[in-house]
C-alpha cells in the first residue's frame, strides 16, 4: 500500500525518497515545490531496478554527512556531494560544482560516444575474423590443391624423385604449418579483444540503463580504464597470405637450389 496516505496501491516510487506512493500521492508529490524535481518511476520500473540489484538506482546517502543525499558534483574533486559539504569540505571559490543532474548528463554523453567506439572496433573485429575464417578455409583448400599437384607429378616419375617428393612435401607442410599457425593466432587474439570490446560495450550498456547520475559518474573511470588496458593490435592487418603454389619446374633443379613456395 502506499507509504504515504496508506490507502491506495502503490503506484510510483521516488528514488529520491525511495518511497512507493498511490496514484494520488504521486500527484501531489510532483505539485510541491521541495520534490517536484524527484525522480518517480513506475512500479514495473521499480522491479526490473530491484531485480538487477543495481546500487546506484537508489537514494545515495552522503558518507560524510548522515542523511544527506548527494545533490552536486565537485568538478575540482571530481566527486559527488551533498549540500552540506559544499559549504564546509568543498567551500567555493576553491571547489568549482554544479547540479548534479548536469555533470552526469556530460558524463553520460561521454559513455554513449564511448559505447559506439566500441561499437564501431567491434564491427571491425567482426569483418577482419570472418576475413581470417575465410582465408583459413582457401589455405586449406589451397594446400590440398597443392598437395594433389604435386602427388601427380611425381606418379609419373616416382622412382626418380621419390626422395625429392617427400621432401618437398615436408616442406609444403611446414609452409602451410607456419601460415595456418600465424593466422590462428591473430585470429585467437581478435576473439580475446572482441570479448574485451564486447564486454566493456555491455558494460556501458548496463551503466547507461541501470544508473543514475551518481552511478554514472562513479563508474565511468572504472569503465575508462579497462578500456585502455586492452592490448594493442592493428585489427586490419593480415600477417600472411594464403597462396600456395606448386612450381613443377623447379623439382629438377632441387638438389642445387631450394625451393620456394610462392608468397
Amino acid at each position: 500500500m502506499c507509504e504515504s496516505c496508506s490507502k491506495y496501491p502503490v503506484a510510483s516510487y521516488c528514488i529520491e525518497c525511495g518511497q512507493s506512493f498511490c496514484t494520488g500521492c504521486t500527484d501531489s508529490h510532483g505539485k510541491i515545490r521541495v520534490t517536484r524535481n524527484h525522480k518517480l518511476v513506475t512500479m514495473e520500473e521499480f522491479e526490473i531496478m530491484h531485480s538487477d540489484e543495481s546500487p546506484f538506482m537508489k537514494p545515495v546517502i552522503c558518507p560524510s554527512h548522515e542523511g544527506n543525499q548527494l545533490k552536486l558534483y565537485c568538478r575540482t574533486c571530481e566527486i559527488p556531494i551533498c549540500l552540506e559539504c559544499s559549504v564546509y569540505e568543498h567551500s567555493k571559490p576553491d571547489h568549482d560544482h554544479e547540479e548534479i543532474d548536469e555533470a552526469a548528463a556530460l558524463t553520460r554523453s561521454k559513455v554513449e560516444d564511448l559505447k559506439s567506439s566500441l561499437q564501431r572496433e567491434i564491427s571491425t573485429i567482426d569483418r577482419t575474423m570472418t576475413l581470417l575464417t575465410e582465408m583459413t578455409k582457401e589455405l586449406e583448400e589451397a594446400n590440398e590443391n597443392a598437395g594433389h599437384d604435386m602427388g601427380d607429378h611425381f606418379t609419373k616419375i616416382r622412382l626418380q624423385i621419390d626422395q625429392q617428393e617427400q621432401e618437398l612435401q615436408e616442406e609444403l607442410e611446414r609452409e602451410y604449418g607456419s601460415r595456418m599457425k600465424t593466422l590462428k593466432a591473430k585470429l585467437e587474439k581478435l576473439k580475446k579483444l572482441r570479448g574485451n570490446y564486447d564486454g566493456c560495450r555491455s558494460f556501458a550498456e548496463d551503466l547507461l540503463k541501470q544508473s543514475n547520475e551518481v552511478g554514472i559518474l562513479c563508474l565511468e573511470k572504472q569503465l575508462d580504464e579497462r578500456v585502455k588496458k586492452f592490448p594493442e593490435e592493428d585489427i586490419e592487418h593480415i600477417p600472411v597470405l594464403v597462396a600456395l603454389k606448386f612450381e613443377k619446374a623447379r623439382v629438377w633443379r632441387r638438389r642445387s637450389s631450394k625451393t620456394n613456395w610462392v608468397r
